[in-house]
């Protein structure tokens, strides 16, 4: 369980000043860019039953670096877990590979995000992506308009451990399980509203399946559609002041505020896809910055 805080996060210069394994993580040309690229990160503990703290957690986020991390930490100091995003050139997209079921894939292009879990060895891939977006259609005269919905996160999950493939991904509303074995008591339970990450004693890879966890809140944080007005200012509208879909309550989710949800410099999909140049879309269309109108009457 996590207990965030809105004024968690504070500034660093660079990420390689936070992580405790940079060149493991970021790429040689992010390690070369200069100190200026700074990043927003916060290190707070992670509850168990009881009220009995159980590990440390260290998120960080770097919009100019279109990065982010999170970092397991056990009572003696030690990374016992990491989760962090890799870019869409890491992964082979759907049509480059023959059987897609076998292997992970990214489309970047469609908003697409990949997280990739780490422990004694890679552990797994947790791929995001926004669906459900409705863009409102403002009424006229005689013909209704249409409401405009926010949409979803929807979340997959590629086992590199034991049989390697795809698992299933149980979502309803904020609550995900994904299943790891054909027993129902090998799941991990995340629910961002609670701020809970659980899973029964049959799961041993706890440190992973933590990081699994954060990796989800994460994902619901840079796949969010943001108006194209906040492209200007990405870190803004990850932290809730601008631009946010407006039936997403993104601070009533306890584990997506301990993800970074009022931090500055959250690399979220409308900044990559300002600087790309493809725009932006937020999700209720009553923003005006795109023009479509969300016909609902929200103002």
């Amino acid at each position: 369980m996590v207990k965030p805080k809105k004024t968690d996060f504070s500034i660093k210069q660079h990420p390689a000043q936070i992580l405790s394994s940079p060149t493991l993580i970021l790429s040689p040309m992010a390690l070369a860019q200069s100190s200026s690229t700074y990043c927003a990160w916060s290190v707070n503990r992670l509850f168990g039953h009881g009220q009995r703290e159980v590990f440390t957690y260290r998120i960080m986020h770097s919009a100019q670096l279109l990065f982010s991390s999170v970092e397991v930490i056990n009572h003696a100091g030690r990374i016992v877990s990491t989760a962090h995003v890799i870019r869409g050139d890491i992964l082979p997209m759907r049509e480059q590979v023959y059987n897609a079921e076998k292997c992970c894939t990214i489309d970047e292009k469609a908003g697409e995000r990949a997280i990739l879990i780490r422990g004694s060895q890679d552990w797994g891939i947790c791929v995001g992506k926004w669906k459900g977006l409705v863009q409102g259609v403002p009424g006229v005269p005689g013909t209704p308009g249409i409401k405009g919905q926010p949409g979803h996160l929807s979340i997959e999950f590629f086992s590199l451990i034991g049989t390697r493939g795809w698992k299933h991904v149980r979502q309803r509303e904020d609550k995900f399980s994904i299943v790891f074995g054909a027993l129902k008591n090998t799941t991990v339970d995340v629910d961002l509203r609670n701020g809970t990450i659980s899973f029964p004693p049959e799961v041993h890879d706890v440190p992973e399946a933590i990081a699994l966890g954060f990796s989800v809140a994460i994902l619901h944080l840079l796949c969010q559609p943001y108006s194209q007005a906040s492209c200007t200012r990405p870190s803004a509208a990850a932290s809730g002041r601008i631009g946010k879909p407006r039936s997403i309550r993104n601070e009533d989710l306890l584990l997506v505020v301990a993800a970074g949800y009022y931090a500055n410099s959250v690399p979220t999909n409308s900044y990559i896809k300002y600087k790309t140049g493809e725009g932006a879309c937020g999700g209720c269309g009553g923003c005006g910055g795109c023009g479509c109108g969300c016909g609902c009457g929200c103002g």
